[in-house]
């Protein structure tokens, strides 16, 4: 006879509700298995899957790849179990709600998504505002426009914003196809730093010729310290622009960002443009600075840089190597190029005061002519009260194009022209150079410079200007004299 216990009642009785339990999970997979099949072949019957329309934002051909290998699956069963489609009509109706509500959640979630990418809309006008195209100039009638109403004092061309988008991103485009070091040929205008004369600019184009009768360079320093700095710098863009033979622009050390930030060039555009759009006028001039040439040599005998020599360099290629867009630079053969000075105490190089580049004497300049078998050596980046000044028995000379510096100074302003012309008209194998003053008004200065040949009279040192700031640079100017 069998003992019985009532943990033994218990042990059984749970041993049977198991097994019935795995009974029914194993019944219920086989029918769940069986009503997919069947739904798969119902899906195949009917035509293309709903599935498959949906745009998802996973993969649609795995997605398609899993309903093609299900319906060939439904297929074979189908010809052996054909009745079972009628039996699961009602699920199938259940799929397709499901495959709807998957539908618009994803349709809801893709649309956040784009939601996310794209900018936020605004109004038209504002929208309109915010991405303004260029202007189509026509640039003849939009230089032309600088010179109908000359008048002295700070008077604004009143740009529109797509007219400086127009002239900015063109003559980037100018600049981007020089090279760092650009080579020129006689005869042509050299001029110094203009900082935001306009007036002064557009007297010295009527006087010596405006472009393409006459062929320029400049050597920098168009913006800063001036009122019309704004002006300066887009009439040279615009004729550089329209004139890209005849038109030459060197990169100064005012045509980086970090300088023309703080001396000048910045407030006026925050001051004159919209303010929507002044900083990033700003910002694609810095861009446009930034492809600028940074050196020019004419006839392969005169070098012409804004600031001055470099210890870097050895060759012309060390500056040819130099690709652009150059950004800020700080150190270096074009960092030294944009603020190095000539200095009459010393013979070779020294640490510059300005906290940026070197200084450097006549012997350095000796040197690198000997080297780099050139004649003359043409920078800016100083004022002069003649408005120009040589040094070492004129192997160098700076150029200032700037007259009554900034209303402070009663300086002249001058340019120099290079030309292959004798003073018959002749034409030579030589480079003839002819230095052009600007002397702002005072008594006596016309008969002055036509009878007596120079720019300034005994007055100076008399006390007629009071200047004290001229006083000194007068000071200095003989001072130089004297060591020479």
């Amino acid at each position: 006879m069998k003992e019985w216990s009532p943990s033994a009642k218990r042990d059984e009785r749970s041993t049977k509700v198991r097994s019935a339990r795995y009974k029914t999970r194993d019944d219920c997979q086989k029918t769940r298995r069986s009503m997919r099949e069947c739904v798969s072949v119902a899906m195949f019957s009917e035509g293309q899957s709903e599935s498959q329309n949906i745009p998802s934002l996973v993969s649609n051909r795995s997605v398609s790849k899993h309903v093609e290998v299900t319906c060939l699956e439904g297929y074979s069963q189908m010809k052996q179990e054909p009745s079972l489609v009628r039996e699961v009509s009602a699920i199938d109706k259940d799929k397709k709600k499901s495959r709807l509500s998957l539908k618009e959640t994803i349709s809801q979630i893709k649309s956040k998504l784009l939601r996310k990418s794209m900018p936020v809309q605004t109004n038209g006008k504002e929208e309109k505002d915010k991405f303004e195209k260029c202007a189509d100039i026509n640039y003849a009638d939009f230089v032309d426009r600088h010179y109908k109403d000359v008048k002295p004092g700070v008077h604004r061309m009143n740009y529109s914003v797509p007219e400086l988008n127009r002239v900015i991103t063109d003559a980037s485009i100018t600049f981007a196809q020089e090279g760092t070091l650009i080579d020129i040929e006689a005869p042509i205008i050299v001029c110094g730093d203009i900082h935001g004369q306009f007036n002064d600019l557009v007297n010295m184009f009527l006087l010596l010729g405006r472009p393409p009768q006459r062929r320029f360079l400049f050597l920098g320093d168009y913006v800063d310290r001036g009122a019309m700095s704004l002006e300066c710098i887009t009439l040279l863009m615009a004729y550089k622009v329209l004139y890209p033979d005849h038109v030459y622009l060197l990169r100064g050390n005012h045509e980086c960002a970090r300088v023309n930030k703080k001396y000048g060039f910045m407030d006026e555009c925050e001051t004159v443009l919209p303010k929507d759009h002044a900083v990033r006028i700003w910002t694609m001039f810095q861009r446009a600075f930034n492809l600028m040439p940074v050196c020019a040599l004419i006839n392969q005998k005169i070098l012409c840089m804004h600031g001055g020599l470099s210890p870097a360099m050895e060759t012309f290629d060390d500056v040819r190597r130099e690709t652009k867009p150059i950004r800020n630079p700080f150190k270096g053969v074009i960092n030294d190029m944009l603020w190095a000075d000539p200095d009459t105490n010393i013979d070779y190089w020294r640490t510059s005061s300005r906290g940026s580049g070197f200084s450097f004497g006549e012997e350095v300049i000796y040197e690198v002519c000997r080297k780099l078998n050139i004649d003359l050596v043409a920078r800016a980046h100083q004022l002069c009260v003649d408005g120009f000044w040589t040094f070492a028995d004129k192997h160098l000379i700076t150029i200032f194009s700037a007259p009554a510096y900034c209303n402070l100074f009663k300086n002249a302003g001058a340019a120099m022209e290079v030309s292959t012309q004798d003073e018959n008209g002749n034409e030579t194998n030589n480079l003839f150079c002819k230095l052009i003053a600007f002397v702002p008004w005072m008594r006596g200065c016309e008969e002055r410079i036509i009878n007596e040949r120079r720019l300034w009279g005994p007055e100076l040192e008399a006390g007629y200007i009071t200047d004290d700031a001229f006083k000194t640079l007068l000071q200095r100017r003989s001072t130089r004299s004297t060591q020479k």
